[in-house]
């Protein structure tokens, strides 16, 4: 019992840790999707510059290639052949794929400063952008600064970071014509492009890093707790959880571009670029096993609900086989399926469907930490996950708070199953000792009875035998009868 509160005290304490990490993360502010302006200003860069987004400021063009990059027009010819797409403070949403397989983003960067700046030119997603390459040009002469994709080994990048980072120089009082190229293969096309000075790259993305040791940290712990508890309280929910758990580290892995060099070269459809919809996939798959056990307590229509169960695992299963396909069949199957979108179906319906039974086991069996543990996880995924663009788009977002939201709802959720385990196996005890004292109590009543009914008996017998023998003709044969 000592080791159970210890342990649920480690929990309650790795809560409010989380609680403050998340309500940190989630003060930003959103600016909803606007069309593409010309933009209002350059990149100025003076003594003061640290980082800027430049998501607002670029002029987008679908229509250029390389050969186009000796123009000595070029930055006219860019203003004249810009693309309409949907900019804000945050991302650039290009559409998809097949629409716009590739697209050069302009804007001009003035160093307004007496001495030279070493900048960083960063996208900083890493998930829908599957090539970054960093140009400047002037008079029909263009200057490649360097160029990420996929593909590219973790120790070739320019910087130590999973992030599309390309570092360049601006002179003193001079201004570059930055021209920066995004290819995507999969899904959605998508760009978050920023500026930063070489030390603000640094320090901003060695906080990222650390938060996601952090969040994978926390992960791992959970998850080992769930596989303990489970095998000492034999309690398959648990175990359940901690599968689930695994399936949301990888996940977590994959979104973070962790897996790219290991994804490269398989021969089947998965690869880096569409690693975090399998990612989506695989979690999904995990999570039915534990929400079905957790729900046998709960009463129901049990037909209804395995029925709805089995075909949405089902779905995702067929779903997930599919990225396994050798690379050409994959290729013809995505171009009639649209994997990502049965992604978010999927997701959407299971969020609903896990909410709507977790409000019925609070109706039905008052088991009211199902709501608060799931309201925890999903709320936060429900709140920043979907964008509807007047395109229409609909894409999944997930940020690094949705990893830590999962882990304490789902924590939440444990600690009430343990309070409830431990609450019914004390309650188990208590009987069993109850019954216990009980059978005691009858086995001492029925020796005594039997006790004194093998007394009267023998004594009787015993009586009735001397009483033969002392007779004045002793009948020995009937006493020793």
């Amino acid at each position: 019992m000592k080791i159970i509160q210890q342990a649920s005290r480690l929990l309650h304490l790795l809560i409010l840790s989380i609680l403050g990490l998340c309500i940190g993360q989630g003060c930003t502010s959103h600016q909803g999707p606007t069309l593409a302006q010309s933009p209002a200003s350059s990149v100025v860069i003076d003594a003061g510059f640290s980082t800027q987004r430049i998501n607002k400021q670029v002029r987008v063009c679908t229509k250029l290639t390389e050969k186009d990059l000796t123009r000595k027009d070029l930055e006219a010819w860019i203003e004249k052949n810009k693309t309409q797409v949907y900019q804000n403070e945050d991302v650039i949403t290009l559409g998809h794929f097949r629409q716009t397989p590739e697209a050069w983003l302009y804007t001009q960067v003035i160093n307004v400063d007496n001495v030279s700046h070493q900048l960083v030119v960063d996208e900083f997603n890493h998930v829908r952008c599957d090539k970054f390459e960093v140009y400047t040009f002037k008079d029909g002469v263009s200057k490649k600064w360097g160029s990420i994709e996929r593909s590219t080994r973790f120790s070739d990048y320019p910087n130590p970071f999973f992030t599309y980072a390309i570092p360049i120089i601006i002179q003193p009082k001079d201004t570059l014509n930055l021209l920066i190229h995004s290819e995507r293969h999969y899904g959605t096309h998508e760009v978050n492009l920023g500026i930063s000075t070489s030390q603000t790259y640094l320090n901003k993305h060695i906080y990222i890093f650390l938060n996601q040791i952090f969040q994978f940290i926390i992960l791992v712990i959970c998850t080992l707790i769930m596989f303990v508890l489970g095998a000492i309280y034999r309690y398959k929910t648990m175990t359940y959880l901690g599968a689930y758990l695994i399936s949301l580290i990888l996940s977590n892995l994959f979104s973070f571009g962790f897996s790219d060099s290991l994804l490269k070269n398989t021969g089947v459809g998965l690869w880096g670029g569409n690693s975090a919809t399998f990612g989506v996939f695989l979690s999904l798959f995990s999570f039915f096993p534990f929400f079905v056990e957790l729900m046998k307590v709960i009463p129901k229509n049990e037909r209804v609900f395995n029925v709805t169960a089995h075909l949405m695992r089902g779905t995702i299963l067929l779903s997930m086989c599919c990225y396994l396909l050798p690379k050409s069949l994959f290729d013809i199957v995505y171009a009639h399926i649209d994997l990502p979108l049965v992604a978010f179906i999927i997701l959407a319906l299971n969020l609903i469907w896990t909410l709507l039974y977790s409000f019925w086991a609070l109706y039905k069996a008052k088991v009211y930490y199902l709501i608060l543990g799931f309201g925890f996880a999903y709320v936060p995924l429900l709140a920043q996950m979907i964008v509807f663009n007047a395109q229409p788009t609909i894409l999944l977002r997930t940020h690094q708070s949705s990893y830590i939201s999962y882990a304490v709802g789902f924590t939440i959720i444990t600690i009430y199953l343990l309070r409830q385990q431990l609450i019914s196996r004390k309650k188990h005890e208590e009987s069993i000792k109850e019954i216990k004292e009980s059978m005691e109590a009858i086995r001492k009543t029925e020796v005594e009875a039997i006790g004194r009914d093998l007394h009267d008996s023998v004594s009787n017998t015993l009586v009735s035998a001397l009483g033969y023998l002392q007779l004045k003709t002793p009948q020995i044969d009937v006493s020793q009868k």
